[in-house]
This record gives C-alpha cells, sequence and structure tokens, in this order.
C-alpha cells in the first residue's frame, strides 16, 4: 500500500529479521523516505529528503520515563523515530557509534524477549491442548474447536520468534 507520500513496508518481525529490517530502513532514507510510525504490522514512512541514516532497534517494555529514555539515546547521536509496543527504532547520522557496544546488556535485551515469547506459546499451547481434551470427552464442546486453533495459530507464530532469538543468543557468545 504506497502512494507519492508515504509507504507501508512490512513487519518481517524485529526478533528474526531486526538486521534486515534495519538496513531497508537506512537504504529507505537514501531514497528519500523518513520512518513515521509503526504498527505490529508493519512501517509507514513518509516522503522526505534524502538522507545518510542507519537505524538500530531497542526492546525496553517498562519505561518509565520516556522522555529520560529519549534523552540517553540523544545524548549518544541517536534520536527516536518511532515506537510499538516496548520496541524502539533510532536513527542517527552514519558514523554514530553503536547502541549496544556491551554484549552483557544486549544478552539481557534478547534473554527478556525469548522468556515473553516462550511464556505466549506454552501458555497458548497448554490452552490448546486443554480444549482439544475437553472437545473429546463432551461433543456439546465443537464450538471450542475455532478457539483450539486460535491457540494452535499462537504457537504456530511464536515458534520463529524463538528460533530467531536462539539464533541472536548464539550469534552472541
Amino acid at each position: 500500500m504506497s502512494n507519492k507520500e508515504t509507504k507501508f513496508v512490512i513487519n518481517w518481525g524485529l526478533d528474526i529479521a531486526d538486521e534486515y529490517m534495519l538496513k531497508k530502513f537506512s537504504r529507505l532514507a537514501r531514497n528519500g523516505w523518513k520512518l513515521d510510525s509503526m504498527t505490529v504490522m508493519g512501517f509507514k514512512f513518509v516522503k522526505a529528503q534524502p538522507q545518510n541514516k542507519i537505524f538500530a532497534l531497542d526492546y525496553q517494555p517498562d519505561v518509565r520515563d520516556e522522555t529520560e529514555y529519549r534523552e540517553i539515546f540523544q545524548s549518544g547521536g541517536w534520536e527516536l523515530a518511532c515506537s510499538c509496543g516496548g520496541f524502539y527504532i533510532f536513527s542517527a547520522d552514519e558514523g554514530t557509534c553503536e547502541i549496544y557496544t556491551d554484549k552483557t546488556e544486549l544478552k539481557k535485551q534478547i534473554n527478556a524477549r525469548f522468556r515473553a515469547v516462550l511464556i505466549t506459546g506454552i501458555v497458548s499451547l497448554i490452552t490448546a491442548v486443554t480444549i482439544e481434551a475437553l472437545m473429546f470427552f463432551n461433543e456439546s464442546f465443537d464450538w471450542l474447536l475455532g478457539v483450539a486453533l486460535i491457540f494452535c495459530g499462537i504457537w504456530g507464530a511464536c515458534t520463529p520468534w524463538l528460533i530467531g532469538l536462539v539464533n541472536k543468543k548464539r550469534k552472541l557468545r
């Protein structure tokens, strides 16, 4: 979905394809598109002057003071481009120092995301199995099939996230 002033880019998964997405944002910035906002499904860009920008991702689900949080990054040359659900995307001029120079802090961030996705997946799987068991023993629960399928879908969606996060953890060793 695109017109002359805005462009929408699908989110391929910030836990799975973050490097790919961040490089794509840089390419779009060089071509005159500024990252404006994000949702779980994608990113909105608006037409702007071409710029040589790099992008970085930070995951902080519990930011209490957003002003202070932004000031920390601004002091390092980074500007908040957009955020959604604890994911913060920052932009900076090419050559700016990376956000994470300490691998320990990056590992903490990845572990927090891994736990959140794993818990969601396990709860969904347990719920789907419980619903299927209820349906097996009582035919009046046929309507639960749809609910069970939804939870199976959630588990299926969590699996690539978990694999992506495990791969990130391996790279940091």
